[in-house]
């Protein structure tokens, strides 16, 4: 046997091998774009046959081989509708001229009877246009595509240009007989090459797909374990949506249940967002009846949003819904512009990607009730420490006042003259109780946005002045100034950071050591300082102690009075200033409280 008979063998076993496939899914599938490949193959084998076989001589043989060769390029325009759009009047143009050239091959079929040239010109330009036309759409195809159907419209674009060489090869042999066994030679592993790229784009194997799924996959299943703790719902299904495009190489958007709209909100990769109430969607059925669904004509499935499947160029769909016990959470939607871009294992993948979707929608809502739950028990932990600091800072300051006023009673029942001093008691000790009532009312207002100040000019080191020299219980404290402050801020405001600052500092630090408190200049701001050498804040915690209610976590277990609202209080009144306060600190070593407040130079001469 010769060399080009050996090629054209092995061409038509690997093609009779690609064949068998494309038939069985065929009978099987019977949708329309299976029975398209599989009459495509069919007719490819058919002609490599007729040559195979030396049959092509028989006149009967040639004027049907003819026709069906006429055939061909019609079926890959076929092709070309299954996987996405053509106009209708692309199509019939086709078929009118499919019709006129398989007459025209009957009654010119060539040898004694001459052809028209008008007529070979005209099947020239037949076989030009509709391998051209779909090669274009192809290409476009790819073009807007990614991943597997991206690199299957590549395989079907590289198919038709190999073609396209293999007919140009046969005209070129057929004038040249001096080449015919080479071109056998040529044309056969031609023919093989052009089946195989058109194999791998019109129906790849299982394994094929899965190759080229396998990196997106892999990388999904990878971030899986961190979606859950996606901060909205919204993000766990873009990444979800993302992973469905990646692994399909087709459009895809993710319908999430919202039980309170009793809708099923959409949305898709490129962000647009819709809802459908229950039954009035093409994908309620899959949400229904628990089980994935394959649509191949939504429009005719759907009437109802056929405009819709229309505009966007929807011709097929793969839903999945998401199922977490019981429930349904929502639904995975896949869906392509024709039949063929899906081959039936896409349906199972979908499966698996809304299934891996519902454990991570389930995961992310188990976390969020636990958050919640753990939130509810802080702030019932924190309540209870407050109520706690608060009782046992209210208690102290009341148990003094109602003793004195027992006291001033029993002597004016005496008819003593009751101590000026037990007075001066009594109302410092109502002091105290007003002013703790007034660091509750402003926390409060802070909370809410409506601490109000009163702004006006000022000297902050001639502040920090005054309240060092009027301050009784300023005795260890220390002031570092270096000239005038002047600021446009409320005095009573600051005077109330300044004096939180400076208790802190005296409440956690040993009796005998001094409290630092400078006021300097830093640049355009004014710098306030405020160092103590006591127990310090743990780094955990810096942050911590200008919230509501918290302390640091090593005074938990002291006896020290205070319900946590003091650095509260004065972050709020330094930030609506437009200043900053921070703290730095090392346990055991001391604490420097922080406060820079911008610096106002036309007020310095007021």
């Amino acid at each position: 046997m010769a060399a080009s008979d050996l090629v054209t063998v092995a061409a038509e076993l690997i093609l009779v091998a690609i064949l068998v496939p494309v038939l069985v899914r065929a009978v099987r599938d019977r949708t329309h774009g299976a029975i398209d490949v599989a009459l495509f193959f069919g007719l490819l084998e058919v002609l490599l046959l007729r040559s195979t076989l030396g049959l092509a001589d028989l006149p009967v043989v040639g004027l049907v081989s003819a026709a069906l060769v006429y055939a061909l390029p019609y079926l890959m325009l076929r092709l070309l509708v299954d996987f996405g759009r053509v106009p209708r009047l692309v199509v019939r143009a086709a078929e009118a001229a499919l019709v006129l050239l398989v007459v025209s091959a009957f009654l010119y079929p060539g040898g004694a009877s001459p052809v028209p040239p008008v007529l070979t010109a005209a099947r020239v330009a037949y076989f030009v246009l509709l391998f051209g036309y779909p090669a274009a759409g192809f290409l476009d195809l790819a073009r807007r595509s990614s991943g597997v159907t991206r690199r299957r419209m590549q395989a079907i674009s590289i198919g038709n240009v190999l073609f396209a060489l293999v007919i140009a090869a046969a005209g070129v042999f057929a004038l040249a007989p001096t080449v015919a066994v080479a071109g056998a030679v040529v044309i056969a592993p031609g023919i093989l090459a052009t089946s195989l790229a058109w194999f791998l784009g019109f129906a790849p194997p299982t394994f094929v797909r899965r190759f080229w799924q396998e990196p997106e996959l892999r990388a999904f299943f990878a971030r899986t374990a961190a979606l859950p703790r996606l901060t909205t719902p919204e993000a766990v299904a873009r990444e979800i949506v993302d992973a469905a495009e990646a692994a399909t190489g087709a459009r895809a958007a993710l319908g999430l249940w919202d039980e309170q709209a009793d809708l099923m909100r959409f949305r898709d990769a490129d962000g647009a967002q819709f809802a459908f109430a229950p039954g009035h969607f093409l994908a309620w059925s899959a949400v229904a009846q628990r089980r994935a669904h394959y649509t191949e004509d939504p429009a005719r499935a759907d009437p109802e949003n056929a405009p819709m499947y229309r505009e966007r160029q929807i011709g097929a769909v793969l839903a999945a819904p998401l199922i977490a016990g019981e429930r349904a959470l929502g639904v995975l939607v896949v869906y392509a512009s024709g039949p063929l871009i899906f081959p039936r294992g896409d349906l199972e993948l979908v499966r698996l990607l809304a299934d891996q979707a519902a454990v991570v929608l389930e995961s992310r809502s188990l976390i969020a009730a636990a958050a919640r739950t753990e939130a509810r028990e802080e702030a019932a932990r924190l309540k209870e420490d407050f109520v706690a600091a608060a009782a046992h800072d209210l208690k102290t300051p009341l148990t003094a006042l109602y003793g004195r006023a027992q006291l001033m009673q029993r002597q004016q029942r005496q008819g003593e003259v009751p101590d000026p001093s037990t007075t001066d008691r009594i109302v410092g000790d109502a002091r105290g109780l007003i002013g703790l009532v007034d660091q509750l009312l402003d926390a409060s207002r802070i909370g809410q946005g409506r601490l109000e100040l009163r702004a006006e000019p000022f000297d902050l080191g001639e502040l920090a002045r005054e309240l060092h020299a009027n301050r009784a219980d300023w005795v260890r404290v220390q002031l570092r100034t270096d000239g005038k402050l002047p600021s446009l801020v409320d005095r009573a405001r600051l005077e109330q950071v300044i004096d939180n600052l400076v208790e802190n500092a005296l409440k956690y630090s040993p009796g005998e050591r001094p409290v630092v408190v400078s006021a300097v200049r830093d640049g355009d701001q004014a710098h306030l300082a405020v160092h103590d050498d006591g127990i310090g804040i743990p780094q955990a915690d810096l942050d911590l102690v200008f919230e509501r209610f918290r302390r640091g976590s090593n005074v938990a277990d002291r006896h020290i009075a205070g319900i946590g609202l003091g650095l509260f209080t004065s972050r709020g009144i330094v930030e609506q200033h437009g200043g900053r306060i921070w703290a730095e600190s090392e346990p055991g070593t001391g604490t420097t409280l922080h406060v820079v407040l911008p610096l106002h130079e036309e007020n310095a001469a007021t």
